[in-house]
Parts: C-alpha cells; sequence; structure tokens
C-alpha cells in the first residue's frame, strides 16, 4: 500500500490506501481526482471489483494525529464516490 500511495504521489495525487488485497480502499479529498485514481488503478491491472476510491474532505486521525486507517477504511464503505 505505501507503493501505491508512492506512485500516485508521483502523479500529483495525495490519497491514503488500506484494506487486502480483494478489497483496496483509496480515499482522497479531491472529488475531482476520484475517476482518475480508478482508471490509474486500472491501468495498474487492478480489476474495478477490487477497489473503491472515495472522496472524503476529513480523514480520521488517532489521538496522536496519526492517520486511522480502520476509520478511514469504513469511512470509504459508507462514502458514495
Amino acid at each position: 500500500l505505501d507503493a501505491l500511495e508512492r506512485q500516485c504521489r508521483e502523479q500529483g495525487w495525495e490519497l491514503a490506501a488500506c484494506g487486502q488485497d480483494q478489497a483496496l480502499r483509496v480515499a482522497c479529498q479531491d472529488a475531482t481526482l476520484v475517476a482518475d485514481i480508478g482508471r490509474y488503478l486500472q491501468q495498474l491491472g487492478l480489476h474495478p471489483s477490487l477497489f473503491r476510491v472515495a472522496a472524503l474532505a476529513d480523514w480520521p486521525r488517532t489521538p496522536a494525529g496519526k492517520l486511522d486507517y480502520p476509520a478511514l477504511q469504513r469511512a470509504i464503505e459508507e462514502a458514495r464516490a
């Protein structure tokens, strides 16, 4: 997931990836990028059924200020991209 985040940063996209091999979840903060990120993931060989991209204005944080990946995954599941 770290490698995917790095590759996407090289594209100019700030995002967070979480989940597992068969259920990749990706969050970005700019709703206009959702489709582009989805197309990019497909170009990497991922079938659309294996991932979900959602725009979330606020990313959940732990009390220590780090990204809360389990909460992020839940938020992506609940979001309508």
